[in-house]
């Protein structure tokens, strides 16, 4: 008869907590390198059990649309204050190139506010030049 594993408790989780921040946001460390370190540790668990850790300590490697919008606006008004800004994503700072591609990327950019860039224009020229 083959043994159930058991579960990791809290008390070891938060042991390993500083281990798996380190190796997994600062070092880059896929889940399954991860899981395979950490029951090297003698920590027994599975990559389904890390990743609701993860979500539930709120570590996570990629930032939500929502987020990306509200950093936009937060960079926005310091810039209106005469502020620089610095994004700092689980303990890791953001290269400002980066936070440039996304905030433009996950920007609200309404019909009106394309039509005043003059993005529209091209289809309509393209459109009328067809026919």
């Amino acid at each position: 008869m083959e043994q159930r594993r058991r579960r990791p408790t809290e008390e070891q989780w938060l042991q390993v907590k500083g281990l798996i921040r380190r190796h997994y946001l600062a070092n880059d460390m896929y889940l399954k390198d991860l899981t395979a370190l950490l029951r090297g540790k003698g920590l027994p668990v599975t990559k389904a059990q890390l990743e609701y850790k993860l979500k539930e300590w709120k570590m996570s490697k990629n930032i939500d649309d929502k987020a990306w919008k509200s950093i936009d606006h937060a960079i926005t008004k310091r810039k209106r204050q005469g502020k620089d800004s610095e994004v700092i994503h689980c303990g890791k700072r953001l290269k400002q190139s980066t936070v440039d591609k996304e905030t433009n990327r996950h920007r609200d950019v309404s019909i009106f506010a394309r039509s005043a860039l003059g993005m529209w224009y091209r289809k309509l020229e393209t459109v009328v030049g067809a026919v």
